[in-house]
């Protein structure tokens, strides 16, 4: 809310606090003001006709034909009900001194104070601005007729007049601020009744102590294993329930006398509630002294539902033991086979794709460290383990290059790399220009959606890939992230 326009910043609650105010204030005010004024009008009315004194009629039928029309206006916009409520502000003024003449000297203070109480209820109906606009204009207004109008002039009256205008005007601000603040504490009670489902991940009720009915009241519920949807259902699980020899309705009524007279505003503890001999239950119970005694119920796990929760654990755990097995049965026996037949190239082939798992694992498991190594170590050791494909490589660079990232990453990228270029090719590594770092190959591109392991290092290292042909080779460019954001940093060591 700014502090001095008192405007809510948020336009939804300054939309809904506004459509509030013409509900259920500025409408009402404005219907019986305009009925109130229109039978003053029409009793004028018919005592000018019949005493034949028409000097005011031409004024007091546009009064009506306004009246009526002004009606069907907010009925048709609402929104123009503070313009209305202004305009209706100023004819009761014209309409006091239109009458005043007619007015016995005994009536006269009562007539002017009803007037003042009319325009001082639209005052307080209307926007802060609008209610100090119209507290200082109708002051004015009237110390000007009565400065006009008077013989001997009144300056401590005078005085007095601008001063109340001042004070009522930091009045209806105070007002309209108090009536801001307790409507954002209810958009604040309200919010807290949806959150609370999201904060509480448990079953709970929510409930309030209603000290003129001197009853408990249900908020909210959520989750419960038994039926509490209304303050009836409430007031029934309250008295089955029992602790330490006494219901829970007994026990929540002098827990708030003992709290109050304690002027303890909050508390939790952990109880056990029973029902009957057998049935019993794990709770928190909360207690909040906020307006009206709340309380908060969470009611613990059940019991079966934990054991339901712990074989499904163990069964899952279970089925990954059986899939560790199949991988390691299917293992052994290929490597049966292999070492059977004397196939090295199937032994190759086992051998680099169960050092890819181990990546894999390191990388989905988030075991990674940034850090500061030389590339051609790496290289060397996934050329032995592709030697059957007789790939070569090459660093480009004028000094030894070392790299600054996470080695993982680089590891599992160049892997891929390997297993997708062509046999008998050479993979280029260009770190000459270290804010442009790329590699070239010869070969298919890499997939990077075969897993989540690949997908996460093309998407950390890797800013663009692109595919030429050249002649009957294709030449895959894959271009490195070089900035401080990211996990590659090129550094010449001397």
């Amino acid at each position: 809310m700014n502090k001095y326009s008192l405007i809510f910043l948020d336009k939804g609650s300054e939309r809904e606090y506004q459509e509030q105010k013409i509900n259920q204030l500025r409408k009402p005010v404005y219907f019986f003001s305009a009925i109130g004024l229109f039978f003053i009008s029409m009793t004028k009315m018919i005592t000018e006709i019949l005493d034949n004194q028409l000097n005011h009629l031409s004024i007091i039928i546009v009064t009506q034909i306004y009246l009526i029309l002004s009606i069907f206006i907010i009925k048709w916009k609402p929104q123009l009900v503070q313009s209305c409520l202004v305009i209706l502000n100023y004819l009761l003024l014209a309409y006091q001194y239109m009458l005043t003449s007619t007015i016995s000297y005994e009536a006269h203070q009562l007539f002017a104070n009803n007037f003042v109480a009319c325009n001082f209820v639209i005052i307080l109906a209307v926007d802060v601005y609008q209610g100090i606009f119209l507290v200082t204009t109708t002051m004015l207004i009237r110390l000007g007729i009565a400065i006009y109008e008077a013989n001997n002039p009144q300056y401590n009256v005078y005085f007095a007049t601008i001063l109340l205008i001042f004070f009522l005007s930091f009045y209806i601000r105070k007002l309209n601020y108090e009536s801001r603040s307790f409507f954002l504490l209810s958009l604040k009670d309200n919010l807290m009744e949806q959150i609370l489902p999201i904060i509480v991940n448990k079953s709970y009720i929510l409930f309030q102590f209603e000290s003129s009915h001197l009853r408990f009241s249900l908020i909210s519920s959520r989750q419960l294993e038994f039926c509490c949807d209304n303050s009836e259902n409430l007031k029934q699980f309250l008295r089955e329930w029992n602790y330490q020899q006494q219901s829970l309705e007994q026990f929540c009524f002098s827990d708030i006398r003992r709290r109050q007279s304690q002027e303890i505003k909050s508390y939790s503890k952990q109880i056990e509630i029973k029902k009957g001999s057998k049935q019993t239950k794990m709770i928190t119970i909360c207690f909040f002294s906020y307006q009206q005694p709340t309380f908060l119920i969470k009611f613990e796990n059940n019991p079966q539902a934990q054991e339901k929760l712990k074989r499904y654990f163990f069964k899952t755990i279970e089925k990954e033991r059986h899939i560790h097995f199949k991988i390691f049965k299917c293992i052994v026996s290929n490597l049966s086979i292999s070492l059977r037949q004397a196939n090295m190239h199937q032994l190759h082939l086992l051998r680099i794709n169960c050092f890819k798992q181990i990546l894999n694992y390191k990388i989905l498991n988030n075991q990674f460290k940034q850090q500061e190594f030389s590339i051609d170590p790496i290289l060397s050791r996934l050329k032995e383990f592709f030697k059957f494909k007789q790939i070569n490589y090459k660093i480009i660079t004028s000094q030894e290059a070392k790299v600054k990232m996470i080695k993982t990453y680089f590891m599992r990228l160049i892997y891929d790399i390997f297993n997708e270029s062509k046999k008998d090719s050479t993979i280029i590594i260009n770190l000459e220009h270290f804010q442009e770092p790329y590699i070239r190959y010869y070969g298919r591109e890499i997939n990077e959606f075969q897993d989540t392991a690949i997908l996460t290092v093309v998407k950390t290292l890797v800013t663009k890939k692109q595919k030429l042909n050249i002649g009957n080779k294709t030449t895959i460019l894959i271009m490195l992230n070089e900035e401080p954001n990211y996990p590659f940093q090129f550094q010449l060591q001397n």
